[in-house]
């Protein structure tokens, strides 16, 4: 993929956060029964049942466009193609971890695990 589209889909990524950052926010405060209620287990167990997709397309989002913004920092760092494509590997093995994980969390959340 070219560099171009990469940071297309980076600026896309950061639009999307802000969209599901605020619906997730207004979960948390107004949909979730106000601050003090909304951190209560029964509060967050129906909050991941009953949007658990649409958190898991945030995990997704925030992802992609937080490692391809480290990616982009130490590529500015030092130049070198074997030096960015390790780079890129390590980013790429870093996020895919933290997905795997965010998604568990997300499936046990949803009673798959």
């Amino acid at each position: 993929m070219k560099e171009s589209q990469v940071m297309l889909l980076h600026y896309l990524t950061g639009v999307a956060i802000i969209l599901l950052g605020a619906f997730h926010f207004s979960l948390l405060t107004f949909a979730g029964g106000g601050l003090d209620n909304a951190l209560t287990f029964a509060s967050v167990l129906s909050v991941y049942t009953t949007f658990g997709l649409v958190f898991e397309l945030f995990l997704v989002f925030l992802t992609f466009h937080t490692f391809n913004g480290f990616r982009k920092v130490l590529i500015e760092l030092r130049q070198g193609k074997t030096y960015e494509g390790a780079v890129t590997w390590l980013m790429a093995a870093a996020g895919a971890a933290t997905f795997l994980w965010g998604t568990r969390t997300v499936l046990i959340f949803l009673g798959v695990l």
